[in-house]
C-alpha cells in the first residue's frame, strides 16, 4: 500500500521535513520515492529511521557508495537534492559544518542567479507586451510560465539564505 504526501519545501524548512519523514517511519510509513513535491511512501513496520538530506547538483555511484559505507542508504538521489535514510544513531552525513555551508552557499547562489533572470524575463516581457500589440492569452500564458519558473527559483533561495543565517548564528 502507497500513501502520497505533499512536500512542505525542501529548501525551505528542511529540518522540519526531514523530522516529518522520521514521524511517518515511526507509523510504519517509509519514504520510497519522491514525485515533483510529493512523498512517495510504502506501508512497512515501523522503524525509527533517521533521514538527512543533502542538495548535490550532481549524483554519481561514487558518491552514493561513500553515503552507503557510512550507513545512510540513499532513498531519493535526483540532481539538485539527495535523502538518505539510516539507523537511528548513525554519524551524521556532514561530519564538518564547512562542507554543509558551502553546499548551501553554492545552491543558494544558483538559485538566486535563475531567480533573478526569471524576475527580469518577467519585466522586460511585460514591457514588451505593452508596447506591442500582442494576443493576451499568449501573454498570460508566458507571464504565467515564467513567474512559475521564478517561484520555483525565489522559494529556494529564500530557504537556503534562511538555512544559512541558522548556521552562522551558532
Amino acid at each position: 500500500m502507497k500513501k502520497y504526501r505533499m512536500s512542505g519545501g525542501l529548501a525551505m524548512s528542511p529540518e522540519r521535513e526531514m523530522k516529518l519523514l522520521k514521524e511517518m517511519s515511526q507509523k510504519g510509513w517509509h519514504l520510497s520515492d519522491m514525485k515533483t513535491m510529493f512523498y512517495c511512501f510504502e506501508q512497512g513496520e515501523p522503524h525509527n529511521y533517521q533521514y538527512a538530506l543533502n542538495f548535490e547538483t550532481h549524483v554519481n555511484e561514487e558518491m552514493l557508495s561513500l553515503y552507503k559505507e557510512s550507513g545512510w542508504v540513499p532513498v531519493v538521489a535526483n540532481a539538485g537534492y539527495q535523502i538518505f535514510r539510516a539507523e537511528e544513531g548513525t554519524s551524521p552525513i556532514f561530519s564538518d559544518s564547512d562542507s554543509e555551508t558551502e553546499i548551501l552557499y553554492k545552491n543558494r547562489n544558483h538559485a538566486g542567479k535563475w531567480a533573478l533572470v526569471f524576475s527580469a524575463l518577467i519585466v522586460i516581457f511585460f514591457i514588451i507586451a505593452m508596447t506591442i500589440e500582442i494576443n493576451q492569452f499568449i501573454v498570460m500564458g508566458l507571464l504565467w510560465l515564467l513567474f512559475c519558473c521564478l517561484i520555483f527559483n525565489l522559494f529556494p533561495f529564500i530557504g537556503f539564505s534562511v538555512s544559512l543565517h541558522k548556521k552562522n548564528k551558532r
